[in-house]
């Protein structure tokens, strides 16, 4: 049997709870999510807004994916 178990911190950090999903529910549970992400971008775009997508912790990545941002806005938009 393959799955994922994922845990729970709860949220006055007293203990923490261990959520099962089997190999079916984390692979359902990716796809809907995906979907709902591109959703989101989707409709940001469409409203002429430009998502900064963060996807990792590191203040490097971070830093990066802001900066990113900015530049490519100050080049689809000109500066103000």
């Amino acid at each position: 049997m393959s799955g994922v178990v994922v845990p729970f911190v709860e949220p006055d950090g007293a203990g923490v709870s261990l959520a099962a999903l089997t190999e079916r529910e984390a692979r359902e549970l990716r796809e809907t999510n995906e979907k709902r992400f591109e959703d989101l971008l989707y409709g940001l775009q469409a409203l002429d807004m430009d998502p900064v997508v963060v996807d990792s912790h590191e203040p490097r990545d971070i830093e990066s994916a802001f900066l990113s941002w900015a530049d490519q806005r100050l080049f689809t938009r000109g500066r103000a």
